[in-house]
């Protein structure tokens, strides 16, 4: 083979990506496996071999240059940790706003659909077009253009729809939200209600919380100010409670949420609190 083609053949092999799931060494010995299981049985002359050997590593090079200019459908996968929330454009121009310690998962193609995967929470701003779906743990939310909020964890979730419809799918249960409308996943059942969409929300640092259980409550402040909460014996982590907090300032935080329940924080290293009845101050 010409040094020209050598050249290109090597280029090719330096870029080229292995399919997901493999390495680019294993996806390469597989083509090689390939290609050596076809080579003829009979020990013909030496000129006969060397030219079978030129057009397999001409083959080899055409499959690879083929599956290299193949749409090479990525999956992406977004991940906001604890110091702040991120704004992701979408294939579609489509944006999603992530809050803390969540993930989002994607294909790069979105020629055919637009799926995306969601652990955590995220805020979405979708152009209109085909079919957008968010799948979740707990259920699938479907829409054509619109603006949503959705929280998905542990087996906690709830659809807060903005601007057009949403649909709300667990199971064989499925519901359609219109703006100021909520869903929430309540006992294994679809659950709506109303809500305010000109409040402020987790994107404005405050989180507003109606007939949550305690635990809930509690985790997502340990999400926000970074921080360890354990609970004192007498403390009903399941109590359904109604109330909100900002995360401008814990201490406030603190009281906010506590002191109408008869609750208080109180540290007991670094970053870390127990949660307890308060005490009587004398």
């Amino acid at each position: 083979m010409s040094g020209g083609f050598m050249e290109k053949y090597n280029e090719i092999l330096k870029n080229w990506q292995a399919p997901d799931g493999l390495s680019t060494e294993d996806a390469l010995q597989k083509i090689e496996g390939r290609l050596a299981a076809t080579e003829p049985q009979s020990q013909g002359k030496g000129r006969l071999r060397t030219m079978w050997l030129a057009a397999a590593g001409v083959a080899a090079a055409v499959a690879i240059t083929w599956m290299v200019l193949l749409p090479n459908n990525r999956v992406i996968r977004q991940v906001t940790e604890t110091a702040a929330t991120k704004s992701v454009t979408l294939p579609d121009g489509s944006v999603a706003t992530m809050n803390l310690l969540s993930s989002l998962t994607y294909s790069e193609d979105w020629s055919d659909n637009r799926v995306v995967e969601l652990n955590g929470e995220a805020f979405f701003e979708v152009k209109k077009g085909s079919r957008f779906e968010v799948k979740t743990p707990m259920g699938i939310v479907t829409v054509l253009g619109t603006s949503f909020n959705v929280f998905s964890r542990d087996n906690d979730m709830h659809v807060a729809c903005v601007t057009g419809k949403v649909s709300v799918q667990q199971g064989q249960e499925q519901v359609i939200i219109t703006p100021g409308q909520k869903v929430a996943s309540v006992e294994g059942h679809l659950k709506v209600s109303d809500f305010n969409t000109a409040q402020k929300s987790w994107r404005d640092g405050v989180f507003y919380f109606e007939n949550v259980a305690l635990a809930a409550i509690v985790k997502e402040m340990e999400r926000q100010f970074q921080i360890q909460v354990v609970y004192g014996e007498e403390i009903n982590q399941t109590m359904g409670m109604t109330t909100n907090f900002s995360k401008e300032n814990m201490e406030m935080a603190f009281q906010t949420v506590g002191t109408p329940a008869g609750l208080e924080f109180v540290p007991i290293g670094d970053h870390s609190y127990r949660l307890q009845k308060q005490t009587l101050k004398r």
